[in-house]
């Protein structure tokens, strides 16, 4: 009961909040901005008041990976000191990358760096996209951007492989992060911290950015996503909580 309250209480002020500040999803909690998410827990249900996530391609599922230097020794490509963001759990070494002892965390949260990932967000009702940092997109491979909105119409970024800088290799310049944040609502390049620039996106059709209904990354090597910011759209917001209420009433 204090789940859907809770709910409630956060998609409200998310609602009332829209003309001025945008949501973020960055991977701390579950979407009832309460709930803890835990390193290496295995992604499914979590979000699902908000969108749904799902992957393809030979890695082991989504999961989340604590960025804080020196906890994940397993890749330090990806202590860029954010906290939590989504991976692509790896499933090499003949699958053991993938064990879990208790079903519902990896036991090594480690990214995927195979080629042909897709980490894939199916939102429940349409929203606005504002911007989501991209991690490690160097020497690994690049990344593929797509967003379809609920006539399906689409915009795609590319980001080559030096868009940023790698945070575990040496000599790096000053102030070098191992991310950038990609403004999905810019028509222009836009240059990474590690010199690479994403081009100015391709778009099929009118595509609607208040709209997106999938947003989808292609992952050709060992990359993490983190702080996906958006504007749900007020009416669906409202009907969201509304349910909850509804669902509350009808089991007391």
């Amino acid at each position: 009961m204090n789940r859907f309250f809770n709910v409630c209480s956060s998609v409200l002020v998310i609602a009332l909040a829209t003309s001025v500040n945008a949501a973020n999803i960055d991977f701390s909690t579950e979407d009832d901005f309460v709930t803890p998410l835990g390193n290496g827990q295995i992604i499914d249900t979590e979000f699902g008041n908000i969108f749904t996530v799902s992957s393809s391609g030979p890695n082991a599922g989504p999961a989340i990976f604590d960025t804080t230097p020196n906890v994940n020794p397993a890749d330090p490509d990806l202590w860029v000191d954010l906290g939590n963001a989504m991976i692509l759990q790896s499933n090499a070494n003949g699958g053991a990358d993938a064990a879990t002892s208790d079903g519902l965390f990896f036991d090594n949260p480690n990214d995927d760096a195979s080629q042909n990932n897709f980490l894939i967000f199916d939102f429940i009702n349409p929203l606005e996209l504002i911007s989501v940092d991209i991690i490690d997109v160097n020497g690994n491979g690049p990344v593929t951007v797509t967003m379809t909105d609920d006539n399906g119409n689409t915009r795609e970024y590319f980001a080559p492989m030096n868009w940023t800088f790698e945070i575990s290799a040496g000599g790096l310049p000053p102030g070098a992060q191992g991310y950038d944040t990609l403004d999905l609502n810019s028509l222009v390049a836009q240059p990474g911290e590690g010199g690479g620039v994403v081009a100015p996106p391709t778009d099929v059709g009118m595509f609607d950015i208040t709209a997106v209904v999938q947003l989808e990354f292609e992952f050709d090597g060992s990359q993490a996503v983190d702080n996906l910011n958006f504007i749900p759209e007020p009416a669906s917001a409202l009907l969201l909580c509304t349910g909850a209420i509804a669902l509350i009433r009808r089991r007391r």
